[in-house]
């Protein structure tokens, strides 16, 4: 505001330039003075209010891409999308995935006594902490497979250096869980020369921390079971293997049901839930020799899947179709060992 004794046109035009709000001449009363401040008071706040919205709708498109982000990795992971789909879908999201060599590692956050409850907002606290490690490194992607695993996909120009920078990660890892009271479980699987393959990589990374985290004791956990979301993938996989068609229904009521509504209230929880499930599939599909997308085409379809499911009805019928269609192929390789093990015990049962 400009109080000014000058009324020539030249010294308003200047205010004007310099984006001055009001341009007063004298004499002037207390009056006027009052109206200006109330009007440029009130401008103030409505630009406050602006620029709180604008930080609001950036914080959620910022969110959003995190969220789409870790979309596209996990489907590639579970190998529900081809690596020409995933670099194109990767270039709005700013994610570079092209490299020469591709490694995965799962990771699990183990606290070292077992007989102390999980207080799961410093869980969350542990879990911010290693995401630090990666968070300005392009070459380094982590995602959040359940409430106590994290995923780990980096990339690089040569196997040996991918290998080295992995290892100095890890120990980096290893060194602020120890210093939390945690224990670092990792299962790595092979270094893989294509985009394509990281799926191979994932189901045998999941492999090999299964057979490291064996025999670990179960913990009590300091929040409700419906925020965690832990699929028991062992069941899933056991079901796979030897269940029958006519028990689906069923086996969906016991395992997958009770994590259903809380799945539908966030995206990401939504994903893991899917992923759990096709994680399992997966590994079971490798082991008789198929390729996930092959068996369960819905694949293809997942990030459409994921957004039209609204509904835990929505979700029971996916469900139950991958469940299904993994036992017909199942079924299909009457050729394989373990296959006609379960026939010739489901035989000598009904007999």
């Amino acid at each position: 505001v400009i109080l000014s004794g000058h009324d020539e046109f030249a010294y308003a035009q200047r205010a004007i330039e310099l984006g001055v709000a009001e341009y007063l001449l004298k004499p002037i009363t207390v009056r006027t003075v009052h109206q200006v401040l109330q009007k440029i008071g009130t401008q103030l706040d409505e630009e406050r209010r602006a620029q709180g919205q604008l930080r609001q709708l950036q914080e959620q498109m910022e969110d959003s891409v995190a969220v789409l982000r870790e979309r596209l990795l996990l489907r590639l992971l579970v190998g529900a999308i081809s690596a020409a789909d995933a670099i194109e879908k990767s270039v709005p999201l700013k994610l570079d995935l092209v490299a020469r060599c591709y490694t995965v590692a799962v990771l699990k956050l183990d606290p070292g006594d077992p007989s102390d409850a999980l207080d799961f907002a410093e869980h969350h606290k542990v879990q911010q902490l290693v995401a630090e490690l990666v968070e300005h490194d392009p070459d380094a992607f982590l995602i959040q497979k359940d409430w106590d695993e994290l995923v780990l996909v980096m990339k690089g120009n040569a196997p040996d250096l991918l290998d080295e920078a992995r290892d100095v990660f890890l120990q980096s890892v290893e060194r602020r869980l120890g210093a939390a009271g945690y224990r670092l479980i990792v299962g790595i699987g092979p270094n893989k020369s294509r985009l394509a393959e990281l799926c191979e990589s994932f189901v045998e990374a999941l492999i090999a921390l299964q057979k490291r985290a064996a025999g670990l004791p179960q913990r009590a956990i300091s929040v409700p079971t419906h925020e965690l979301l832990r699929l028991d993938q062992e069941a899933i996989e056991t079901f796979l293997r030897s269940g029958d068609a006519d028990q689906v229904e069923a086996f969906f009521d016991k395992h997958l049901r009770p994590h259903s509504e809380a799945a539908l209230r966030s995206p990401l929880l939504k994903n893991y839930i899917c992923v759990g499930l096709i994680a399992a599939a997966a590994r079971v599909i490798q082991e008789w020799g198929g390729n996930a997308t092959d068996v369960v085409p819905e694949l293809d379809a997942l990030e459409e899947t994921l957004t039209t499911m609204t509904s835990v009805a929505d979700l029971r019928r996916t469900a139950l179709r991958i469940l299904n269609r993994v036992l017909a192929f199942r079924e299909a390789q009457s050729h394989h060992p373990h296959v006609r093990l379960i026939q010739q015990a489901k035989t000598h049962i009904d007999q």
